[in-house]
């Protein structure tokens, strides 16, 4: 998808210059695995923060205490869900004195008071059209199955669930969670194991859900 592209291309490029960014767009259309696809392609460990961490302040307090040295790893701070978060005076100091990249992810930038979006660039992520994600949709459907497309948005990861979900062979089964397990949270159920043609059609359709190295991982 070009769009997809696009804005890899420009995370490398702020990466590279150590410019912080903040990444934005509509949820479900791969902006957290570009980050860290693009991070791992130029040698960063993702440090992930997000904005259900425990003990906010104590936490990001250590990191900002840590993050003006630089050590012998290559870090990239990546800072999930920020629209979320609460704590934006600490991670405005994290941002400023930071000497590894820091990334923040977000549906709606807007959130994000205006003190840390004015040192930041932003990078938007297009959503999708329709088209598009119907495309997807239809390579992700296991092969003989008759899919319902009346829930296709521009969510692709969940029109993705929704599809198969909805599908006639899999309405009276419950293998769309354990699908569903398996391509957001890495978890493989018995199920899948045992049904030979879910799980080949599961293997054949990694890669569309992971991307890079992930594939290997997956």
């Amino acid at each position: 998808m070009p769009p997809r592209l696009d804005s890899a291309s420009e995370i490398k490029q702020n990466i590279e210059k150590n410019k912080a960014i903040i990444v934005h767009g509509p949820s479900g259309i791969g902006k957290t695995r570009t980050i860290r696809q693009v991070s791992q392609m130029l040698g960063f460990k993702v440090l992930s923060i997000d904005s259900s961490i425990e003990n906010p302040d104590e936490s990001l307090s250590l990191l900002l205490a840590s993050c003006r040295t630089k050590g012998f790893a290559k870090i990239l701070y990546l800072f999930e869900q920020a629209d979320n978060m609460r704590e934006y005076d600490l991670v405005r100091e994290i941002i400023k004195n930071s000497v590894n990249p820091v990334v923040l992810e977000a549906n709606d930038y807007n959130r994000i008071p205006y003190n840390v979006r004015s040192i930041c660039k932003l990078v938007k992520f297009q959503e999708p059209s329709l088209v598009e994600v119907v495309k997807i949709v239809k390579f992700s459907v296991p092969h003989g199955v008759e899919a319902d497309f009346r829930n296709v948005t521009s969510d692709i990861r969940q029109s993705v669930i929704s599809t198969i979900n909805s599908s006639e062979s899999y309405k009276d089964t419950d293998y769309f969670k354990a699908i569903e397990l398996l391509m957001t949270k890495g978890i493989l159920e018995d199920r899948l194991r045992e049904d030979k043609n879910v799980f080949l059609w599961v293997l054949d359709n990694i890669p569309r859900f992971y991307y890079g190295p992930d594939i290997v991982e997956a």
